[in-house]
């Protein structure tokens, strides 16, 4: 019997903290965020217009490069009968949802773009008359790190080493796979609700920050190291120890979950209209290629799969083949 109550409270205690650590809040009573004890969501800027046909407002974390938007038309009342509706931003094309009460939809600021003024367009078709208004969102210049110190990956930092066939076929298989599950179109399928990835927060690497990675050539059976090769960190990495729980970041349809060359246990998620995240060198995957998820669903385990220097998670968010932050979409208060 003691045993039995020394389990029941030490399961209590484990349900406690757990939930001191993972909890949702409610944000103005539209939107519930699952994040760590302790994290603060951003509240969004937001820029509004009202035109005589219908209300359009976008908000980002910050209108600055590499952030996610999100925006909602309203059109007015006698003017509910648009035949179509396009909208872009810059020279790209923005995928739009209709909804009972008007439009809305998701874009990327890409981490590379130009601060300064960019165009925004939305055009509509009602009774064969197109019709285009145009607006003016100001970007900002986002102040990305450097990591100066050189990463070495060891077998992955030899540049020109053979590899043996079936690893060179396997990395083929896994690129067709990547390129596959990056392809799927699926309807939009995000809700009311976003989740931090992990039930503690950390980076230890940013979003876009600078990185070189060592690389080195075998000469007459020694090492000869070249210049690095730099690039930019396309996700963030957070930290976890080996084993901890992975969360989905919102709904959708999970198109990709298994072992891959470079990152390891890997898993993709469809959030419809080409909103994609994915998480990479998990220890474990617990969920399969088909299955519907919901933000806060636990997906996963964290890991040092495949490129990885160390037990972390590196997570990712892609807005019609943009990057952006990914914890960026955690302030955008979505409605449907």
């Amino acid at each position: 019997m003691k045993h039995t109550l020394s389990i029941i409270c030490i399961l209590a205690s484990i349900i406690t903290l757990w939930n001191d650590a993972y909890a949702f809040v409610r944000r103005d009573q539209k939107i519930a965020l699952k994040v760590p004890d302790g994290y603060i969501v951003e509240e969004p800027q937001t820029n509004e217009w009202i035109r005589e046909d219908f209300h359009f407002i976008v908000h980002s974390r910050r209108f600055a490069q590499g952030n996610a938007a999100y925006f909602e038309i309203y059109p007015a009342q006698n003017n509910r009968g648009w035949n179509s509706v396009e909208c872009v931003f810059g020279q790209r094309k923005v995928f739009i949802t209709k909804e009972k009460w008007g439009y809305r939809g998701f874009f990327a600021i890409p981490p590379d773009c130009n601060p300064g003024k960019q165009g925004f367009s939305i055009t509509r078709v009602k009774d064969g008359k197109t019709i285009t208004d145009y607006f003016t969102i100001k970007i900002a210049k986002s102040h990305f790190k450097e990591a100066r110190r050189p990463i070495h990956l060891g077998k992955f930092s030899c540049v020109g080493c053979k590899l043996n066939p079936e690893i060179e076929a396997f990395i083929r298989e896994c690129a067709d796979k990547k390129k596959e599950a990056f392809s799927s179109m699926k309807p939009d399928a995000i809700g009311p609700s976003l989740a931090h990835p992990r039930n503690m927060h950390y980076i230890t690497s940013p979003f876009w920050a600078k990185r070189y990675y060592k690389r080195y050539v075998v000469e007459k059976g020694r090492r000869r190291y070249i210049p690095p090769r730099k690039n930019h960190h396309s996700g963030i990495d957070l930290r976890g120890k080996k084993g901890e729980p992975v969360f989905a970041i919102a709904d959708g349809t999970v198109v990709l979950s298994e072992l891959m060359y470079y990152e390891g246990n890997f898993i993709i998620i469809d959030h419809g209209n080409r909103v994609f995240s994915y998480y990479m060198h998990q220890t474990s995957l617990a969920v399969k290629a088909g299955q519907r998820v919901r933000a806060g669903d636990q997906i996963g385990c964290i890991g040092s799969t495949g490129i990885s220097t160390g037990d972390h998670l590196h997570v990712a968010l892609i807005i019609n083949d943009v990057h952006v932050d990914p914890l960026s979409i955690l302030s955008l208060p979505v409605k449907n």
